[in-house]
């Protein structure tokens, strides 16, 4: 057998490769000789890499994500879709059944919360799938959206919230609204619901706007509240509502500007409005405010909403604050008068003290007297009824004196003064108080 030649050989295996090249360049598929694993590579923007294995992986763009739903999970997770091609996009998808399940899933509280946070961050955009689900026939799928924004917490789901309500002709759905926006839990809307009493004229919007504010108000807030209600002049609704905000609020965080304002104001009819605001509030710096605006435009008119405004005051410190008014025999309006049913309103031993000290120093037949002698008799505190038995025994011999202070051991309760001093010793007191106060006696 001949054998061929070498150089043959290599002219053919050079023919060969340069027709592969050929065909490789025309298909613009070469790209100059292959470096090898680790050694610099040119790029087209001319910077250098390392040489590695090249992985091509097809790119697939969801603005939606679907959830997969595992065995026993019982809801979808998965509300919120971005752009996986820019993340800070924020562009936001909801539908119905992720409303029903994410958000507004109690089970899945985890999932609710994460959702909840990624709403947030999302603001105004995440929030147009909610005001269709408000408008749904499904008085549940309502009930859940109104949930949900309130849950959210931010401005602008209470502006959605409000404005739902202020668009439904419906009674029966407006209440349902308004039951939820009622009950807002979150500080974020505060500024919105302040600006939205404002503004609105309905007075059971403003009502439910006012309940919502409440929680939320500050010093600042009350002040501001307080000057629109100054200007409010006949606007009955809308100080009606600044009211009821005031009385809802946590005493620490307003009752600074309601003192202010107490003191500051020649409104009469202000303490028809704020009486039940000043009661709640129930603050030291609130009562000193009431007993001086009585002592100012006090009538007998309008004596009643006075003892109103004192009458729930439940600051201990406020004692002193009655003391010293009643102790101001010069003083020749009424106040004392008021003095003398926030004393009997707190009921306590210092309380009653002061009274009855009062009592035995007024004049004997004077209304003075008399009026001490029935607050004694008013006071009901079973945390004091200690007190007012050791003072009925000083006063035993005093019997006006004596019966109010047996009527306000009476008042405590039998059971408490026989649980206070025994079986024997309590029936033989609650056989003495009821003796005294026959009438007659």
């Amino acid at each position: 057998m001949k054998v061929l030649g070498v150089r043959p050989l290599i002219w053919a295996v050079l023919g060969v490769t340069l027709l592969t090249t050929i065909v490789l360049v025309v298909k613009g598929r070469y790209s100059g000789p292959p470096s090898k694993a680790g050694e610099p590579v040119a790029s087209e923007t001319g910077k250098t890499g390392t040489a590695g294995p090249v992985v091509q992986t097809p790119v697939k763009v969801s603005r939606v994500p679907t959830h997969r739903v595992s065995p026993g999970e019982t809801s979808s997770a998965a509300l919120i879709g971005q752009d996986r091609t820019d993340r800070t996009s924020a562009t936001v998808g909801l539908q119905l059944h992720g409303l029903r399940a994410a958000v507004l899933d109690k089970a899945a509280t985890a999932a609710r919360e994460a959702t909840l946070d990624r709403l947030r961050q999302a603001g105004y955009a995440s929030l147009p799938a909610f005001g269709e689900a408000l408008q749904s026939s499904s008085p549940e799928v309502r009930q859940k959206a109104a949930t949900a924004l309130r849950d959210i917490g931010t401005a602008d789901a209470a502006l959605l919230l409000m404005e739902a309500i202020a668009t439904e002709s419906d009674p029966a759905r407006k209440r349902e609204l308004e039951e939820v926006l009622a009950t807002w839990s979150d500080p974020q809307a505060a500024q919105v619901f302040l600006e939205a009493l404002s503004q609105c004229h309905d007075e059971r919007s403003r009502e439910v706007i006012a309940r919502a504010l409440a929680p939320f108000l500050t010093h600042e807030m009350a002040a501001v509240l307080l000057q629109q209600f100054n200007r409010a002049g006949q606007n009955a609704d809308f100080r009606l509502a600044v009211a009821e905000a005031l009385s809802r609020a946590r005493p620490d965080a307003v009752s600074m500007a309601l003192a202010d304002y107490l003191n500051s104001t020649s409104d009469e009819a202000a303490i028809r409005y704020l009486a039940d605001a000043a009661a709640k509030t129930g603050t030291h710096a609130v009562a000193v405010a009431v007993l001086d605006m009585y002592r100012r435009m006090g009538t007998d008119k309008n004596f009643e909403l006075f003892m109103r405004a004192i009458g729930g005051i439940t600051d201990p410190r406020a004692v002193s604050a009655f003391a010293e008014a009643l102790g101001r025999h010069d003083d020749q309006s009424d106040v004392w008068k008021i003095a003398a049913v926030g004393l009997s309103s707190f009921g306590t031993a210092e309380a009653v003290d002061v009274l009855v000290k009062e009592a035995r120093l007024a004049q004997e037949g004077s209304e003075r007297r008399q009026r001490l002698i029935d607050e004694i008799a008013r006071v009901k505190n079973p945390s004091a009824l200690e007190n007012l038995v050791k003072a009925y025994d000083v006063n035993e011999q005093n019997q006006p004196i004596a019966r109010a202070l047996a009527q306000a051991i009476l008042n405590c309760g039998e059971d408490m003064v026989l649980k206070q001093y025994g079986e024997e010793k309590g029936q033989e007191y609650v056989r003495r108080f009821r003796q005294l106060l026959e009438p007659g006696m």
